[in-house]
């Protein structure tokens, strides 16, 4: 009895946990990305125009992973990680925003060619 028990249990609640997951990853709309990309402009001083970064200290985001970038901004934004300009930035996002400037960024895809840094700012 007790197996059988354990079987619902594992039908049941294993995709339930797993909703807010799904739901924190599912695609953006277009507009969605729109406003990822109006809110982007905070972003540029450090990160460069269109996420391609000039300056090695600071990392290009452009075509980055969205679920990755979320998760960075949202470590930022708890305190899981801390950088004295990326945490107060982080902080003051909602979690619709975070999800809105990852779908933009990763959308960009990328935009620098692999070991040419002279290209930086160029598409492929």
């Amino acid at each position: 009895m007790r197996r059988n028990r354990d079987g619902v249990w594992q039908k049941v609640l294993v995709p339930v946990m797993g909703l807010p997951l799904v739901l924190a990853f599912a695609p953006l709309t277009a507009q969605d990305e729109a406003r990822g990309e109006g809110r982007s402009t905070e972003c540029v001083a450090c990160h460069g125009t269109r996420g391609v970064s000039e300056n090695p200290m600071f990392p290009h985001l452009a075509g980055q992973n969205a679920p990755y970038l979320q998760i960075q901004l949202e470590n930022f934004r708890d305190g899981t990680r801390y950088h004295p300009l990326m945490t107060p930035v982080a902080q003051s996002l909602t979690d619709q925003e975070i999800r809105e400037l990852a779908e933009y960024f990763s959308n960009i895809g990328s935009l620098v060619r692999v070991g040419d840094a002279s290209s930086a700012g160029s598409p492929e």
